[in-house]
């Protein structure tokens, strides 16, 4: 399970977040972009040189420790691509560059170039080394794309396979330092070469997007043979509901989820939709993760998914207020995230069935099946269990 910090905030070592990420169950703190020095409106134009924002991040160097005695691991985010035009290292690197964009203060990198491929490798190692990292996010991957010339000086004519092969050299690098690096790649950018040097592979930006989020994740599972999905990060306001913070946590329960909240910014009761969430995920973790997973009614947006386990199935309802608990299965499991709170179940007479709302409450008691097809309340962002004799 992965803790994302969307963006660095002001107090890095201000650590209640982190403690309470570490209760809720979750293992990782991805660093993402921001973390570098930036000028307000050219967050890239020193990108390249990879040097802390210490007004607003603080001493990396201290904090990875900090968090490593806590239990988590530690990610950074990389823009592999680019290098930013204020940037120490972009006079090195004048006339091997794929492209200058003005508009973003930056330029692209040509893989073609050895010494470009070196700098990149080098610039990583060295990062794991300093900060003891236990995985990259190595983003924007897919801007190493042809410019139609070809220079003296390449020993690629093809981006493609140059690029490749900096993923190649980057992958056996960090391996020799650790070998269960974590490398985290980006859904716009993943194929079945890029598969090959990375575990982890995150749905395209969709903030606040709980359709897209969802629809995306389905999507990856079903095409990324044994590469870890994630969700894209996820996070809400305090005036969103409970039922509103279940609804984007559900829909990703097929991957591994991404949060962004900041402790303090999230009510109590949203506490309860996380807390109840993550520990549903990490209970049944081996059938949503490595489960047969099977899709139903994709012209709605995967309208009904479900994941099969050895002895349990797992249900995410969207598009149809129908649970069939009638096939073999010692528990059947299913989310409502439906328009109605009235499901219709069909089960075997005797079955037990109990709801537990979306902060994990029990809505009514346990209950016997009377008939083999019933009407249940389950509101949103409820789960429904129903338990065979």
């Amino acid at each position: 399970r992965f803790w994302r910090i969307a963006y660095a905030y002001e107090d890095m070592f201000d650590c209640i977040t982190y403690r309470q990420a570490v209760k809720l169950g979750m293992k990782t703190v991805i660093i993402d972009d921001g973390w570098q020095k930036a000028v307000p409106g050219r967050i890239y134009e020193f990108v390249g040189d990879w040097v802390p924002e210490k007004r607003r991040f603080g001493d990396l160097e201290a904090l990875v420790p900090k968090l490593h005695a806590m239990g988590l691991n530690v990610m950074l985010w990389f823009s592999i691509a680019f290098i930013g035009h204020k940037a120490k290292n972009y006079k090195r690197f004048e006339g091997k560059y794929l492209r200058e964009h003005p508009e973003g203060h930056y330029a692209v990198l040509d893989p073609r170039y050895k010494e470009v491929r070196d700098f990149l490798v080098e610039t990583y190692v060295d990062a794991v080394k300093r900060y003891d990292l236990d995985g990259l996010k190595l983003d924007f991957i897919d801007r190493f794309n042809s410019n139609g010339k070809v220079e003296d000086g390449m020993d690629f004519t093809s981006v493609e396979d140059a690029t490749e092969q900096l993923l190649k050299d980057i992958t056996e690098a960090l391996g020799k330092i650790k070998p269960n690096m974590l490398i985290e790649f980006r859904q716009p950018y993943f194929g079945p070469v890029i598969s090959a040097y990375g575990n982890m592979i995150r749905v395209w930006d969709c903030p606040l997007d709980s359709v897209q989020n969802k629809n995306a994740t389905l999507d990856l599972r079903l095409t990324s043979s044994s590469c870890a999905v994630h969700s894209d990060m996820m996070y809400w306001s305090k005036c969103d509901t409970p039922e509103n913070v279940a609804t984007q946590l559900w829909g990703t329960m097929f991957s591994v989820p991404q949060i962004s909240n900041i402790h303090a910014d999230t009510t109590p009761e949203q506490r309860e939709v996380l807390k109840n969430y993550l520990d549903f995920w990490m209970a049944h973790k081996s059938t949503l993760m490595d489960g047969k997973l099977n899709v139903k009614l994709e012209g709605y947006g995967y309208g009904y998914a479900t994941a099969k386990g050895e002895d349990e199935k797992i249900s995410l309802a969207i598009s149809t207020p129908i649970c069939d608990a009638t096939d073999s299965f010692a528990r059947t499991y299913m989310v409502n995230l439906a328009d109605s709170e009235n499901i219709i179940l069909k089960a075997e007479k005797g079955s037990y069935i109990e709801v537990l709302d979306c902060r994990g409450k029990r809505v009514g008691g346990k209950k016997r099946v009377r008939a083999n097809l019933s009407e249940i309340y389950v509101p949103l962002g409820a789960c429904l269990c129903v338990t065979r004799n």
